[in-house]
């Protein structure tokens, strides 16, 4: 996986709390590697191809869910969820087939849907732990989320270093740039530093 970070919301009601949430995971992340389309998706790019982008250079997403997530409707009475074309449907459909973490952000009375209440394609959303925002600590609870979310990415780095130290063990003699392949599904950041001490090893060891 990626070092990003992806946000799922609609803007119609969960606009300004995704805001705010992008705001402070910009200060507290390297520059570039939170996603919000309204702030990563330029005019006349292709939409669909923009969020697969995103969610390729994510490890998690965050789906934002308020009151009325789940029975939002268009402006002919149909739930908006359920349509083909809704782009919520479509984000998390594609974070799950991509395997990503997925944490359910709740929000402003928001609530876990039950797996029925989705349509099949996303119903194994239920199955990934929700955080909920305290209103009355926005601030703090942001602050524990962007702590898991750190946690998340350290774990998926100490998998991959694990990985990569597999594969040096039954390689012995395998050089520094099949070794460095382990960490193509790494995020830039990620793969500069561990290269940078893979690089000390071999160095290492040829004296």
């Amino acid at each position: 996986m990626y070092d990003g970070v992806f946000i799922s919301y609609r803007r119609e009601g969960s606009g300004t709390f995704a805001g705010v949430l992008y705001d402070m995971l910009c200060k507290n992340f390297p520059s570039g590697v939170v996603f919000k389309d309204k702030n990563k998706l330029l005019p006349g790019k292709d939409f669909r191809e923009g969020i697969n982008h995103g969610i390729d250079l994510s490890h998690t997403m965050l789906v934002l869910i308020d009151r009325n997530w789940l029975n939002m409707t268009d402006d002919k009475g149909n739930k908006r969820l359920w349509k083909e074309d809704d782009f919520i449907q479509y984000e998390i459909k594609t974070a799950i087939e991509k395997t990503r973490n997925i944490i359910p952000v709740l929000f402003d009375g928001g609530k876990m849907p039950a797996a029925t209440d989705l349509p099949p394609d996303i119903n194994k959303l239920c199955d990934f732990q929700a955080f909920e925002i305290d209103a009355d600590n926005t601030t703090e609870s942001i602050n524990e989320l962007i702590t898991i979310i750190r946690s998340l990415s350290t774990q998926q780095l100490g998998n991959t270093l694990t990985e990569a130290m597999m594969k040096l063990r039954k390689d012995p003699k395998g050089t520094f740039k099949n070794i460095s392949e382990s960490f193509m599904s790494l995020g830039k950041r990620e793969a500069n530093v561990i290269n940078h001490y893979m690089g000390k090893f071999f160095k290492k060891k040829k004296e």
